[in-house]
């Protein structure tokens, strides 16, 4: 998923929760990823409406400003939010306006409009993945009226979730037909939001109420770094390797994760299922000729990568499947799976990398990050 994607997230009410009182408060939450702050945010909360101001980092500074109004039921009338670099004028502008059958979107980004309905007779509550003054709200309310289920409308697709309780204060927001979750989240005694966590997502943010920031002079300090060279920049940027071996021409496309101070293998990356082995899209290796790996020989064309980590051994798939997300794995798509030669490396590799090492007529395809390095021969036929 690439970073600026808006999730746009709809809380579904039941009967009467629109009636819910909410008093007057305020919060500020912060945003990692392994090491590295996301975005800081702050936002204050009344019975009218709802503000907050949010720095996003990611790949350059951004202040996002966010608004919505509530009726004198407590129903969401509107939605606003705005996107500018710090300093700047609005690059992006977001509004949502609700009537008791669909929910109006007008998009501005720079000299293009566009605008969309979405038919629903609940009142959806938008978000973005990395924006939490409405997940404060719609928590709130949600443990308020005892709802067991709500709807994430990400774009134009509905998204269901079921809410587990686990413990005192500890909610579960478990998909129900879909992929994206679950999320852990705790909240305080007056239904707050204390922590959320996103590591079971493909975003792997963790964000957690924190006590007052100053949030623009943040943004100030953040927008020096990009000044100076030192931005955040895209959190999984894209690569592409190419090589050469014995007339073949290969080419790799993949994302580049960073470690950030997380474990990796057993941790981000779980034991024993199946990984996209890289960030956001599918890997994609593509060859204009065949490819033999050990007993598999795989024909000219394109393929993506995938593989499962294991303690005691991991596995390269290649599948015929491409051009899709890399949570998309299709097994019937395989082409290969071939296991893989293992390595400790004794220095921290901080960047996910591929490489496409040419022997001759033959050639190695490895990949390392942490301290595991990956490989697996093949020759060119």
């Amino acid at each position: 998923m690439q970073r600026y994607l808006l999730i746009i997230t709809a809380i579904c009410f039941l009967a009467g929760v629109g009636a819910y009182a909410q008093t007057e408060q305020s919060g500020y939450i912060l945003t990692k990823l392994g090491r590295d702050t996301i975005a800081v945010e702050k936002f204050s909360a009344d019975a009218h409406g709802l503000q907050g101001t949010s720095v996003l980092r990611s790949p350059r500074t951004i202040v996002r400003e966010y608004s919505a109004t509530f009726n004198a039921d407590g129903n969401l009338q509107n939605f606003h939010v705005t996107y500018q670099p710090y300093g700047g004028a609005t690059v992006n502008e977001r509004e949502f306006l609700y009537s008791n059958d669909s929910v109006h979107v007008t998009v501005k980004q720079d000299t293009s409009t566009t605008r969309f309905a979405i038919g629903t007779h609940e009142r959806p509550f938008p978000l973005f993945i990395d924006l939490f003054g409405g997940w404060q709200i719609a928590l709130q309310r949600a443990i308020s009226a005892n709802i067991k289920e709500f709807s994430l409308l990400a774009g134009k697709r509905i998204l269901h979730y079921r809410i587990e309780s686990k413990s005192p204060g500890t909610l579960e927001l478990v998909e129900r037909d879909h992929g994206f979750g679950p999320f852990h989240v705790e909240v305080g005694k007056d239904g707050g939001l204390e922590n959320f966590d996103m590591t079971e997502t493909t975003d792997k943010f963790l964000a957690e109420r924190t006590s007052s920031i100053d949030i623009m002079t943040m943004a100030k300090e953040f927008a020096a770094r990009d000044r100076a060279g030192n931005a955040l920049g895209v959190l999984s940027p894209r690569d592409t390797i190419r090589a050469e071996i014995n007339g073949a021409h290969l080419l790799l496309d993949y994302g580049r994760p960073a470690a950030r101070g997380r474990k990796i293998f057993g941790g981000v990356v779980p034991w024993d299922s199946v990984w996209r082995t890289g960030a956001n899209a599918a890997t994609q290796l593509i060859s204009d000729r065949s490819i033999q790996f050990d007993s598999a020989v795989v024909p000219p064309g394109t393929y993506s990568l995938f593989t499962v980590p294991g303690a005691k051994g991991w596995l390269l798939i290649i599948n015929r499947q491409h051009g899709q997300w890399g949570t998309q794995y299709d097994q019937s798509m395989d082409a290969a799976r071939l296991p893989l030669e293992l390595n400790h490396s004794e220095d921290l590799i901080e960047r996910f990398t591929f490489e496409i090492e040419p022997r001759g007529t033959h050639g190695v395809l490895r990949f390392k990050w942490e301290h595991t390095e990956a490989s697996i021969p093949f020759t060119v036929r």
